[in-house]
């Protein structure tokens, strides 16, 4: 048998050392109706030869390339080529194989990871170990879609949800992926550890959406939200004026006023003069003179020098009946 024989001849080529002969008769196995394994196996010792006992760089380079032609590149070959480069100074090759192997490293590692990060939290219930997974495959590569649709479904889990909001956060900010930014915003506000990081939250929300997304309607939403945890905020008060005359929708700024009204139980000055703003807005722009007329009355018991809400509630008297 020509393959029996010509396995005898390797193993005593090997065994002596004779590294050329060693050599052919490896290329020859190689090209023989062998396994890929086997081939592989025999291609790769070429390589090896040719670099540690020939000494041979040029050679390796092409033996180690062969294997890669072959079967694709992998760590081993892919190591022992750049090594090989270096030392021959072949710089421009080096960069050459880097820059083509490191994308499709990146797509193996995180495909790896996405799939551990699925099999732990929909098969195994680690939803831990999973979080992990799919942050690890963030951190390589941060517009990966597959990790950002695992870390939304563990939005659904309290306790885990703030960690997940904050690793999508991060990787919509860099990619400037601004819808799927604010559509974190309920999630991150569930999380939020006290009232300025809410507040933080919605103001930034609110700008987002009137830079970068031209929503007008929505950043009043997140206005509306907001002053209530700022009633003192003269900049925000005149944003929040401001968005609802862009939009039209006066009935969202009332609602904000009352809400920052109702925080300010411990000013009853500052309420007063928010709710002579308050009526102006019911009065002037919604034609609610029977809710004007309430606030400028209240305004008027708690003081009676206060101008505008006297002249209010003279003026409003007759509608009110």
């Amino acid at each position: 048998d020509d393959l029996a024989a010509l396995d005898a001849v390797i193993m005593l080529l090997e065994h002596a050392q004779r590294w050329p002969e060693l050599v052919v008769a490896l290329d020859t196995r190689a090209g023989k109706h062998v396994s890929a394994a086997q081939r592989r196996a025999d291609l790769t010792r070429i390589a090896v030869v040719q670099r540690d006992h020939i000494g041979d760089a040029p050679a390796a380079i092409a033996a180690w390339q062969r294997v890669a032609a072959t079967f694709g590149d992998d760590a081993e070959n892919v190591g022992a080529l750049t090594d090989l480069f270096a030392g021959a100074g072949r710089w421009a090759e080096m960069a050459d194989l880097l820059e083509r192997t490191s994308s499709g490293d990146i797509e193996r590692t995180t495909t790896r990871l996405n799939r551990l990060g699925e099999a732990l939290a929909q098969h195994l219930a680690q939803p831990d170990r999973a979080l992990s997974a799919y942050r690890a495959a963030l951190a390589i590569d941060s517009v990966n879609a597959s990790a950002r649709a695992g870390l939304l479904r563990l939005l659904d889990s309290a306790d885990h949800r703030r960690t997940a909001a904050d690793a999508l956060a991060a990787s919509y900010r860099e990619s400037q992926d601004w819808t799927g930014y604010l559509q974190l915003v309920p999630a991150r506000l569930a999380d939020a550890a006290d009232e300025r990081t809410r507040l933080a939250l919605l103001r930034e929300a609110a700008y987002i959406r009137q830079q970068h997304l031209d929503d007008a309607a929505g950043a009043l939403g997140h206005l509306v939200d907001a002053f209530p945890l700022a009633p003192r905020d003269g900049v925000m008060e005149g944003q929040l004026l401001a968005l609802a005359a862009r939009t039209g929708d006066h009935a969202a700024g009332a609602v904000a006023l009352a809400r920052a009204i109702a925080a300010l139980a411990d000013d009853p000055d500052e309420a007063a003069r928010l709710r002579v703003v308050r009526a102006g807005v019911l009065e002037e722009r919604l034609g609610d003179t029977a809710g004007a007329q309430v606030e400028y009355a209240l305004v008027h018991a708690h003081d009676p020098r206060q101008v505008v809400a006297t002249t209010g509630v003279i003026r409003l008297a007759p509608a009110a009946g």
